[in-house]
């Protein structure tokens, strides 16, 4: 009896531990498995977010290239009216005006107009410049009609002028 009775027990104790072994087993398993769902999941987040931002800029970077479309329409409709042509001269001579005066503060190293001390020459080489953009569209030759970039366009030059004189 004695016998039988330790035979059941340790029959009973090794089904406790393969028991135990297989509850061990299952629940590194069970671990191993949500570590690789929480990868899985967190990968996959980070793809959706990296979709969602790429969208985004995209339809950003759309939406500043249709607005800038129309906002080059609607300048192209300006310069077609009367005196157009003009302020698109007075807007370039002054933008080129600021162009200098930011590098003049931002460069160590600054490449200037060969006559600095005279500013309707530099204005006159960005109606120049200007001039040159815009003749072959109407089969305007204004520009090249005096070899004098300064004074090519009398109108651009004489409203010019009026902008910059010193009156106080």
């Amino acid at each position: 009896n004695r016998s039988s009775d330790m035979q059941v027990e340790a029959e009973r104790k090794k089904r406790a531990q393969v028991l135990t072994s297989e509850g061990e087993r299952q629940s590194a398993i069970n671990v191993a498995e949500g570590k690789k769902q929480s990868q899985i999941l967190a990968s996959e987040a980070l793809k959706m977010e990296q979709i969602n931002e790429a969208e985004g800029e995209a339809k950003a970077m759309f939406a500043k290239a249709e607005a800038r479309a129309r906002s080059i329409r609607a300048v192209a409709e300006a310069i077609e009216k009367e005196g157009g042509s003009s302020a698109a001269s007075l807007a370039v001579a002054e933008q080129y005006v600021g162009v200098f005066g930011n590098l003049a503060k931002t460069n160590n190293t600054l490449l200037l107009p060969s006559d600095t001390g005279n500013i309707a020459s530099m204005v006159g080489q960005a109606m120049g410049i200007y001039g040159q953009m815009t003749k072959n569209r109407d089969g305007d030759v204004k520009a090249e009609s005096s070899s004098d970039p300064v004074h090519s366009d009398k109108d651009h030059y004489s409203v010019f002028k009026s902008l910059t004189r010193k009156d106080s």
